[in-house]
């Protein structure tokens, strides 16, 4: 305490090692897979009614019906839950996409656009959600595996060729452990 100084150059020391650290750790986010669906999560502004997010859900909903030629289901939820209590000034969408091979788009693509365009509708906010590669299921489900699987790989393109097949194995061992 008598040398006060010290304690600022200890934390100084602190965040360069610190940021130093973040730099040189690699990732271990798994790389998203295309899996032809998007999500939007749709927030107004507080007090909003249903019939605002009605009209504004349907003005999100006909923008991506006319503006996403690659989409092929376009579903929107206004105000879930809100007969237990949920608030009227939220909403949903997903939007499922055609197989990849039938774009000329991705789905990075198509979900950058969507959520530039989706920026400009000053009366709620809206977030695009893709979904992740490796998605655990709900705790206590009868369907959720007891297993996390993690995968790991330097080469991120060696993970993306073993994914489908190694998903494969785990919705049979899924299914199987169903019908018991």
């Amino acid at each position: 305490m008598k040398v006060k100084w010290v304690s600022f150059a200890i934390l100084a020391a602190s965040l360069v090692v610190t940021f130093i650290l973040v730099q040189a750790i690699p990732s271990e986010l798994a790389p998203l897979d295309d899996r032809s669906l998007l999500r939007y999560s749709v927030t107004g502004s507080e007090g909003a009614s249903y019939e605002f997010m009605t009209k504004y859900m349907d003005k999100v909903s006909n923008f991506v019906q006319d503006s996403i030629p690659e989409m092929n289901v376009n579903l929107e939820i206004i105000s879930p839950g809100s007969g237990g209590g949920g608030s009227a000034n939220s909403g949903f969408g997903r939007v499922g996409l055609v197989p990849p091979d039938q774009r000329t788009r991705t789905q990075q693509q198509i979900a950058d656009y969507l959520s530039k365009k989706l920026s400009r509708y000053p009366d709620a906010r809206a977030l695009v959600i893709q979904e992740q590669t490796i998605s655990g299921g709900g705790s206590g489900s009868k369907t959720s595996l007891p297993v996390q699987f993690v995968i790991q790989n330097q080469d991120f393109e060696k993970i993306r060729k073993v994914l489908p097949a190694f998903f494969a194995e785990v919705s049979k061992a899924r299914f199987s452990r169903e019908r018991m």
